[in-house]
């Protein structure tokens, strides 16, 4: 079994895609994690635990293993624990927060030019070609690595230029 964060792109293996879990599934999740869990499943402690990890599995396990140390009162959303300033939108997926602030603070020259890249396309609201992006920053170029490590973290999609053709086809007018 291969676990990821993403479904792969193209592939022969069989995958399946685990959403979010709503608050009956997470019900269930804790229910059947209930010999790990110390405190006793009620209605509103699946609803904090819910508004806590968002209904991410891995956020659910990570916090069953907390409550093994501190009670879940005592346990701050992630974007509260990172001990950052950040104003959050409620429409705002807490793992979206995460993924980019991971790839904000990393220290890999890899990952500090895909967060570059990442800053460069969300001010172009219909992106742009790598090909004109590369030399946007002449002391650090950005490589199709770059692109890709944004890619298979799903903060970004990519499109061949021929798709694109039929759009144009039918909206733009070309004038000589």
């Amino acid at each position: 079994m291969v676990i990821s964060r993403g479904l792969p792109k193209k592939s022969s293996i069989h995958s399946l895609k685990l959403d979010l879990l709503e608050e009956p599934d997470t019900r269930l999740y804790l229910e059947s994690q209930s010999s790990l869990v110390t405190e006793e499943i009620t209605a509103n402690f699946v609803s904090q635990v819910q508004r806590k990890t968002e209904g991410l599995i891995t956020r659910i396990d990570q916090l069953i293993r907390q409550l093994q140390v501190v009670n879940l009162a005592d346990i701050d959303p992630p974007e509260l624990s990172s001990g950052r300033n950040v104003a959050v939108l409620e429409s705002t997926s807490i793992s979206l927060i995460k993924t980019i602030s991971d790839l904000e603070s990393s220290k890999s020259p890899l990952l500090e030019r895909a967060y570059l890249l990442l800053q460069i396309l969300a001010l172009l609201p219909n992106g742009e070609s790598l090909q004109e992006l590369k030399h946007i920053d002449p002391t650090r170029p950005i490589f199709s690595d770059h692109a890709l490590q944004l890619y298979e973290r799903d903060l970004i999609d990519s499109k061949s230029v021929s798709a694109l053709i039929p759009l144009c086809q039918t909206t733009c007018r070309v004038t000589f």
